[in-house]
């Protein structure tokens, strides 16, 4: 009964999410392809397009794996009772 109201629940979650998975990928694959086209236009060095490319693959998915961490991170400390840049007295 666990298994099946989990995969209900991943199944909602994925359906409610579909647009923000595409837009994701779509942009992943544009910003990955644009420097991989712009070091290609450069130089006629295959080892060089393939590492940038791949540079570029690992760069981004560190930055998106970043992301939800350092959100989390940021809602598990709590506030100071005074913030100065809100509250300046």
């Amino acid at each position: 009964m666990a298994f099946a109201s989990t995969l209900q629940r991943l199944r909602s979650s994925l359906s409610k999410s579909t647009g923000t998975v595409v837009f994701g990928m779509v942009d992943g694959g544009v910003s990955i392809f644009g420097l991989i086209f712009g070091v290609a236009a450069t130089t006629s060095s295959t080892p060089t397009v393939v590492i940038a490319g791949a540079s570029g693959a690992v760069a981004a998915a560190v930055s998106m794996m970043a992301v939800p961490i350092l959100t989390l991170r940021q809602h598990a400390t709590p506030w100071p009772r005074r913030n100065r840049w809100r509250d300046p007295t």
